[in-house]
């Protein structure tokens, strides 16, 4: 069992505090809060999707996307099979996500619009066109 001290080195630089440990086979998995995070589907047929997380269990998420889950009926899916994202929804629907308030699909897809319009900005250029080159003959 983890003593206050050690469960502070363990979780120290998650970003977040941590509300659960759980031992498995001799390895220690911290589980952070993750309501207001952004995460894509690493299984599954929605395969790549990007979700917000609007409520959480032990071992379960529920996400939304705001055009096909919708806040009133989120998709439940493992934590194994999301890849979270460092970022957060902005400070005001985090506290209703949060407080269980009302949430609007279209309050999440502007959130999801933000972070992608962000994250594009930030993203290295691809080139997408093909050089003589770089053509294998």
């Amino acid at each position: 069992m983890l003593t206050r001290p050690d469960l502070y080195e363990f979780t120290r630089g998650l970003g977040r505090q941590a509300i659960g440990i759980q031992d498995f086979k001799g390895y220690r998995k911290a589980w952070v809060r993750m309501i207001g995070q952004f995460a894509t589907s690493k299984a599954g047929r929605d395969k790549g999707c990007l979700y917000v997380i609007v409520a959480e269990e032990e071992d379960f998420v529920w996400l939304c996307d705001g055009k096909q889950k919708k806040p009133e009926t989120p998709k439940k899916k493992r934590r194994k099979h999301i890849q979270p994202i460092n970022a957060w929804v902005e400070e005001s629907l985090l506290e209703r996500l949060k407080d269980g308030k009302k949430v609007y699909a279209e309050e999440i897809r502007y959130a999801l619009k933000k972070y992608s319009e962000r994250s594009a900005k930030d993203a290295p250029f691809i080139r997408s066109e093909v050089h003589a080159s770089d053509k294998r003959y």
